[in-house]
């Protein structure tokens, strides 16, 4: 899940509103469908635990 979700959140600073939006939706649901708080996940990634 680590090399999908972080692809959404890397274009979630696209220019392009409607792109960054859509991949942001993508990424919440993808946490969602594998039982993961997508705040800590953000928080960890953010931290490196993710890398």
């Amino acid at each position: 899940m680590d090399s999908k979700f972080e692809k959404f959140i890397r274009l979630t600073e696209s220019s392009n509103d409607h792109e960054a939006l859509s991949a942001l939706r993508y990424a919440q649901n993808l946490c969602i469908k594998n039982g993961v708080n997508f705040s800590d996940f953000i928080i960890n990634s953010c931290n490196g635990a993710h890398s």
